[in-house]
């Protein structure tokens, strides 16, 4: 049991959760570089997490650039977004990082609004985020 969540099921790629309500999502990690979430029984998403890989110079690791639960209401605060990031850590080496609450100072203009500077920072004392960096992916 994750918090307010049942882990029903998982594949290399999706694990869906029951929610302490009965009702069950999906996380989807298809795209390497993302999480999406949607209800199991509609499909309707719910949000999504999404990464950039930033190599810069002797460092090597993945930036959370944007992240949302809230595209049908009543789904934060319930351990979806730990999950998101527990679930991304397991596809990877590589440590995650968030950007700051002000995207001033960062090129990619990430930045932490609504609950995510507290989200992150319970994220951050319990080690699933490493860090918090204005660093961003260098254009190809």
């Amino acid at each position: 049991m994750f918090g307010f969540m049942i882990l029903i099921s998982q594949s290399l790629s999706e694990k869906k959760f029951r929610l302490k309500n009965g009702e069950h999502i999906v996380l989807d990690a298809r795209n390497r570089l993302s999480i999406r979430v949607s209800l199991f029984e509609t499909s309707d998403e719910l949000g999504s997490f999404d990464f950039d890989f930033i190599e810069d110079g002797k460092n090597k690791f993945y930036k959370l650039t944007n992240m949302f639960l809230d595209l049908i209401g009543g789904y934060t605060g319930l351990g979806i977004g730990r999950q998101c990031l527990l679930f991304f850590k397991e596809t990877t080496e590589h440590p995650v990082f968030s950007g700051y609450e002000t995207g001033l100072d960062s090129e990619d203009n990430s930045q932490l609004t609504g609950d995510g500077p507290s989200f992150i920072n319970k994220m951050l004392i319990e080690g699933i985020i490493q860090g918090q960096t204005n660093l961003v992916k260098q254009k190809s």
